[in-house]
């Protein structure tokens, strides 16, 4: 093998792997925003306007203490067996589970505070 041969392989080799390194960049960078899809739902419902999860959101508020975060848990894994995904970062439909993240949090909010009175 020549030394022209030899550099002829090798920047093949690096362009290859930049491709790849690249590809894999904008493969992460989706995932991550992904991952907070329902960040909002869960900043309205359980946090509220204080911004502390758990304390003074809507649902936070109707269900009794420290329920508040564990049933938005329940609500993550109702919404990702809707959409048919494992976890959030591979939900698809980014609106429509929000959609039903809403729906399902809001309904909880009404039965808990029916239950109250």
């Amino acid at each position: 093998m020549t030394n022209q041969e030899r550099e002829a392989l090798k920047a093949e080799l690096m362009q290859e792997l930049r491709a790849e390194i690249e590809d894999n960049n904008l493969r992460q960078k989706a995932t991550s925003e992904n991952t907070q899809c329902l960040k909002p739902i869960i900043d309205y419902w359980i946090s509220g306007e204080s911004g502390v999860r758990g304390r003074s959101g809507p649902m936070a508020e109707a269900l009794p203490k420290y329920k508040g975060y564990a049933t938005y848990e329940h609500v993550r894994r109702i919404v990702c067996n809707i959409m048919d995904v494992s976890y959030v970062r591979d939900i698809k439909d980014v609106k429509r589970a929000r959609y039903i993240a809403n729906s399902l949090c809001e309904l909880i909010t009404k039965l808990a505070k029916e239950e109250q009175i």
